[in-house]
């Protein structure tokens, strides 16, 4: 059995969404709302002290790159050994989150009226992993931080 942290925050992620929008259309691919939350967290991850951030692809995680949007899709990568955190979009499944044991989750669910809820599960500190939860909402929120 195994326990942790779980920690459970919603965020408006409208603005997200039509940013989602306009640059898959531009990119002419899909660009995974898993990335752009991957994203979120990379930038706040010294929070956690993380290093290693991954998303869950349909059969493994990836690792995100740096660098703009267009090249965090380009250098999607297969992730070798366990992230430091693994960012999984339970939403593409139909669910409000989804976790997987033996390493931190960021999961990011099903957009319902413009909000997702944003759930964080794992071997954490919980009063650091509500203010790294407050910094990725608002990262989201605002996501031409994304882009810059």
């Amino acid at each position: 059995m195994w326990f942790g942290a779980y920690l459970r925050r919603d965020a408006d992620v409208a603005a997200l969404r039509d940013l989602q929008r306009q640059v898959s259309a531009a990119l002419e691919q899909d660009l995974p709302l898993g990335l752009l939350v991957a994203r979120a967290a990379q930038r706040h991850a010294d929070t956690l002290g993380l290093g290693s951030v991954a998303v869950q692809g349909d059969t493994h995680a990836q690792t995100v790159g740096t660098g703009s949007l267009r090249d965090a899709l380009a250098q999607l990568t297969a992730q070798h050994g366990t992230p430091d955190l693994l960012v999984v979009d339970a939403g593409a499944h139909g669910l409000d989150d989804l976790h997987f044991p033996h390493t931190l989750t960021l999961s990011v669910g099903r957009v319902q009226d413009g909000r997702a809820a944003l759930t964080l599960n794992g071997d954490v500190n919980p009063a650091h992993a509500a203010h790294f939860l407050a910094q990725v909402a608002g990262t989201l929120e605002q996501p031409i931080l994304l882009v810059l």
